[in-house]
């Protein structure tokens, strides 16, 4: 049984379009064109992804509640908010997730990392919902000034 090789790194595969596919990783080349904005993919199936930005199509719904949305990982995040499941925990504390971005989010309160700042006044925060916030009040004191 054949296995590819890749020439630039360790990476191997029996499938040789996951060869071609991973090498354009290294060569940067994007095939795939949107025809509605500037946006390029090296595979089809993220270019595939992409328009539904364009089209608004929605093709996964939640049974319960009625929600839509066009990618399945969403859907399965979604389901999450009706079950209570939160598979992220944190082994530091009793915090559990729905989202592991969350826990991220959450494992700064124990680093202390705060890696979002404000460029205006210097504010640190731990995530860029926080900075997003922040970045509010001065935009309101600009304009009741």
């Amino acid at each position: 049984e054949d296995v590819y090789h890749c020439p630039q790194c360790e990476y191997t595969s029996k499938v040789k379009v996951n060869m071609q596919h991973h090498i354009r990783t290294h060569t940067g080349e994007k095939p795939f064109k949107c025809s509605e904005c500037d946006y390029s993919a090296s595979q089809k199936v993220h270019l595939d992804t992409h328009m539904t930005r364009h089209t608004g199509e929605r093709s996964y719904m939640c049974e319960e509640c009625g929600h839509r949305t066009a990618f399945r990982c969403n859907l399965v995040r979604h389901l999450r908010t009706h079950s209570g499941e939160k598979p992220y925990k944190c082994e530091l504390c009793s915090y559990r997730a729905i989202r592991r971005t969350h826990l991220t989010n959450h494992m700064r309160t124990h680093t202390g990392e705060k890696p979002f700042m404000c460029e205006e006044c210097g504010h640190m925060t731990t995530d860029k919902t926080s900075l997003i916030r922040h970045k509010r009040n001065h935009a309101s004191d600009k304009y009741h000034m």
